[in-house]
């Protein structure tokens, strides 16, 4: 379950034109897409088996969601309205929040998808697995082509068995397209957010990241101390 220490091997290489991946246009900051999927086996498998890579996870966890939120709003109305998407039973958000900031904070990224009931208007939102993402990409300016702005735009998922093309979903935003019938609606199938990344990396890092191989060796540690006085008794 080691982790190698994090190396320039580790990252995409600016010199390695011609040979990316078609979905991907990341920058020479992001991890390698092994690496990526490797750091997230390896922080899930800290959390999971380690009490040291666990407690890390939960202490964060709980300095972020505590015991909970309440919902406030002027009008009663959209109060009504925030209440019922929040006690939805499909969405749960006072149990869901522990575990989706739980999840960020392992695999260092969450993306929710948004199903919107177009008669009603009802919200319900469904977990993607990290595992399922393949790239991120970023809105850029179109005066200067190439150059990222901070949001993401569409999460590109894997292709699945009896797939024959990738899904995008584009990332939830606010329509900025005065011609277009949504203008100042938010539109979009997700919501996407990344923790420990630099401005030019399109994917999270988990918070395990940087803390996997002390986390690993203390665990060895402790436990050929134990087998030590195991032999002296």
């Amino acid at each position: 379950a080691k982790l190698a220490a994090a190396s320039p091997v580790l990252f995409q290489s600016q010199d390695s034109q011609g040979f990316r991946r078609i979905s991907n246009v990341s920058s020479g900051r992001d991890l390698l897409p092994a690496s990526q999927d490797r750091m997230q086996q390896v922080a899930f498998y800290l959390y999971a088996t380690n009490p040291h890579g666990r407690r890390i996870v939960e202490i964060g966890k709980d300095y972020v969601v505590g015991e909970g939120f309440t919902l406030k709003a002027g009008d009663p109305d959209v109060l009504a309205a925030a209440q019922d998407f929040w006690n939805d039973p499909v969405n749960k958000l006072d149990q869901a929040l522990h575990e989706y900031v739980r999840e960020l904070s392992i695999f260092g990224e969450l993306c929710l998808l948004a199903a919107v009931n177009p008669i009603s208007g009802r919200t319900r939102l469904g977990y993607i697995d990290p595992a399922y993402i393949d790239a991120v990409e970023y809105a850029t300016l179109e005066a200067l082509p190439g150059v990222a702005v901070s949001g993401p735009k569409t999460v590109i998922l894997r292709t699945l068995s009896g797939e024959k093309q990738q899904r995008r979903l584009e990332v939830i935003r606010r329509d900025e397209d005065p011609y277009s019938p949504s203008f100042g609606h938010l539109v979009g199938d997700c919501f996407y957010w990344p923790v420990n990344k630099a401005r030019a990396e399109t994917r999270g890092i988990s918070d395990l990241f940087a803390l996997a191989d002390w986390i690993d060796g203390y665990d060895q540690m402790l436990f050929a101390v134990m087998n030590q006085v195991d032999a002296l008794s």
